[in-house]
């Protein structure tokens, strides 16, 4: 009785079959690799990009076009020393805000949303290997993607985020001016966070008016021109500064209608009076001449302008005007005018009217004896 012939493989077909199923198996598992590998790829530069949001803030702006949120750096002045500084608060100081100077400093976070701080460390990229994140020359944060390494092609090509300054920081101009004038030489001083500290920074506007503060990182910050005293002479004005050249509008320093001088004392011995005056704009003014107004019949016999010597006047009366013969400034250090009267002068009221030759105006200061 014979037997029936039973199908089988050969050895070859045997090797062509496994063959053929390594190759679809490393295709498989090279395509979920790949797919892997892009999903970390768009969520590493997600992150990366919240990252920088809250660095730099939002680009949102109001109604008149100025952005309103500044993240991290418009809070602290300067950028996180660590990404986990986004986060965490540690040492840093708490945020404040200034009502007098109209804009707040300090660290007011977490500045990252839930799904990004909670899922990994804020410093982590989505391979779970740490950003490389520097803050000079250019800020930047750098995630070397699937290989770990620097380089490379596909999902391994690093992905670089950098930060230009002209993301983040501007020069503030502008003018002091007086009404229709220019303002020379007048202290401007402007106050922004560092270290999350307010900090103030201070300088000279030009013969013709004009300021510049370069560096000045955005943010809402405050501007005023400054007296004699810590209180400013005129402000301070909130300025929003997100733009790498800001131009502060004109009118917001216009001193019109402002002051020019302080009075610093007024002292009376037996008919001799000093009136000690210094600039409210920390500016160097020059006198053209003075009237003295005052309640008492006692006239004028000589005046002494400054260290100058003292001049002899004939018996001035009360609302006449008196003209140094020498130049006469006024700084922003006290400046003395001496005046002798024929007799004691206790108690009188004064009325001082001193007009200027830099600027079109005058300014009157008021004071008793």
């Amino acid at each position: 009785m014979k037997r029936k012939a039973t199908a089988g493989f050969t050895i070859v077909e045997l090797v062509m079959v496994i063959a053929l199923l390594s190759v679809l198996a490393t295709m498989t598992f090279t395509t979920l690799g790949d797919n892997v590998d892009a999903n970390h790829y768009a969520e590493t530069r997600a992150k990366m990009d919240a990252i920088r949001t809250a660095i730099l803030g939002e680009d949102t702006v109001d109604g008149e076009g100025h952005r309103t949120r500044f993240g991290y750096l418009g809070d602290m002045g300067n950028f996180p020393v660590t990404l986990s500084s986004l986060t965490t608060q540690g040492s840093q100081p708490n945020w404040a805000y200034d009502t007098f100077y109209g804009f707040g400093s300090g660290w007011r976070g977490p500045y990252l949303a839930e799904n990004f701080s909670n899922a990994l460390a804020v410093d982590l990229d989505a391979w779970g290997n740490s950003f490389v994140y520097t803050t000079s020359p250019i800020p930047s944060i750098t995630s070397q993607a699937a290989d770990k390494a620097n380089g490379g092609v596909l999902f391994d090509k690093d992905l670089v985020m950098s930060m230009s300054t002209n993301m983040w920081m501007s020069s503030v101009v502008g003018v002091v001016s007086d009404g229709p004038l220019r303002v020379g030489t007048a202290t401007v001083e402007i106050r922004y966070p560092v270290q999350g500290a307010q900090t103030a920074v201070t300088n000279s506007s030009t013969a013709s008016g004009t300021y510049v503060f370069n560096t000045v990182p955005y943010g809402i910050h405050s501007l005023a021109v400054t007296g004699a005293s810590p209180v400013p002479a005129f402000g301070p004005v909130r300025i929003v500064v997100d733009r790498q050249f800001t131009a502060v509008a004109e009118h917001s320093m216009n001193l019109a209608g402002k002051s020019k001088v302080t009075l610093s004392s007024a002292s009376n011995a037996a008919g001799t009076v000093t009136v000690n005056i210094s600039s409210a704009y920390q500016q160097t003014l020059t006198v053209d001449y003075i009237v003295l107004t005052h309640d008492s019949a006692n006239t004028l016999t000589s005046v002494k302008f400054g260290a100058a010597a003292a001049e002899a006047v004939p018996n001035i009366a009360s609302g006449v005007k008196i003209k140094p013969r020498a130049a006469f400034t006024v700084a922003p250090g006290a400046s003395a005018i001496t005046l002798v009267f024929s007799a004691d002068m206790t108690p009188v009221n004064y009325f001082l009217t001193i007009y200027w030759t830099s600027v079109d105006r005058r300014d009157t200061i008021q004071f008793s004896t």
